[in-house]
């Protein structure tokens, strides 16, 4: 203290280098102007290293000319760390939300007689932007955004509404008709009359999923007997008219292999020259006489098609 009176050298000898210019300056200024001096600055302590200190001191003008400094220095570093880590959270969460893949919207929900009727986007990220097509939404309502959304998705609208006021949150699928695109979406409550909304475009799989649909329609209306069998040849499905033409319910010929059928017309080597047809990958047609399951005989004509996975493998043969 006693060298301090005299000598403030010692101490700011120990300011961070980058903090020196700005220190010295606001020092100045407030020794010239005999106002309140307060800055923030790092010094290097012998033993703690890095500390942060936030300086309040007030000037007098002694009668002798010099500067009586009152005031007092406080230890933030604490403080200052933890800022550093909401700062490094938020900058997580910023990056997160400007690159996830899922869309996301961050909305207030309108209310009219104590009913939601609208909503607003507060906050969006560019995968929302490139999943809906809108743009230029922050601010504004989804009925003015997508006119006649919420009388064609008015459930919508109400599971959002309830997930604000039960705290609850919800996944479901929809269908935007006003935009002709199907959504997955994942609802978050998010304070007062606000909600969080992630979702995913998920059109393509739907319309995988109802053009598989209509296959297997087809292939269980079809008039034709339709098998399939896996690699090794045992059946993993038939249609209806499998049944009406041999006699056996599908449930009899799942796990056998077709030769469950043959009469005895055609010698092995036939069945070998088909077999090596179709497992070398290529499609194999011809006449086979088969027997029923009451013991008749019927010539049915044959299609054989391996079908091959992405890899190229083939995995089954209809």
């Amino acid at each position: 203290e006693e060298v301090l009176r005299h000598d403030i050298s010692p101490l700011l000898a120990l300011i961070h280098p980058d903090d020196v210019g700005h220190v010295g300056d606001s020092v100045s200024h407030a020794a010239r102007t005999l106002t309140a001096w307060r800055d923030t600055y790092r010094i290097r302590h012998p033993t703690r290293g890095e500390v942060w200190i936030d300086a309040h001191f007030s000037p007098q003008r002694e009668a002798d000319g010099s500067i009586l400094w009152h005031g007092v220095l406080l230890d933030i570093s604490e403080r200052k760390a933890a800022e550093g880590a909401l700062r490094e959270s938020e900058q997580r969460y910023r990056s997160l939300f400007q690159n996830m893949l899922d869309g996301y919207a961050y909305c207030r929900m309108l209310y009219r007689d104590g009913e939601a009727v609208d909503f607003v986007y507060l906050e969006v990220n560019p995968a929302f932007e490139t999943l809906t097509g809108l743009r230029d939404v922050i601010g504004r309502k989804v009925s003015e955004l997508i006119p006649g959304l919420l009388e064609t998705n008015l459930e919508i609208l109400r599971i959002y509404e309830q997930v604000v006021a039960t705290g609850v949150p919800r996944t479901f699928e929809g269908q935007l008709q006003t935009l002709g695109i199907w959504l997955k979406i994942s609802v978050y409550p998010a304070g007062p009359q606000e909600f969080i909304a992630v979702f995913d475009n998920v059109t393509e799989s739907k319309r995988a999923q109802a053009l598989t649909t209509l296959q297997a329609t087809a292939l269980e209306a079809s008039a034709n007997a339709i098998v399939i069998t896996d690699q090794s040849g045992a059946i993993v499905w038939a249609n209806p008219a499998f049944t009406r033409l041999t006699g056996y319910q599908l449930e009899e010929a799942v796990g056998h292999n077709p030769r469950f059928l043959k009469s005895g017309v055609q010698d092995d080597p036939f069945y070998a020259r088909l077999w090596q047809t179709i497992t070398g990958g290529q499609v194999w047609s011809g006449k086979v006489v088969n027997r029923r399951k009451d013991g008749s005989q019927y010539t049915e004509e044959m299609t054989i098609t391996p079908v091959r996975s992405e890899g190229g493998e083939i995995t089954h043969f209809i």
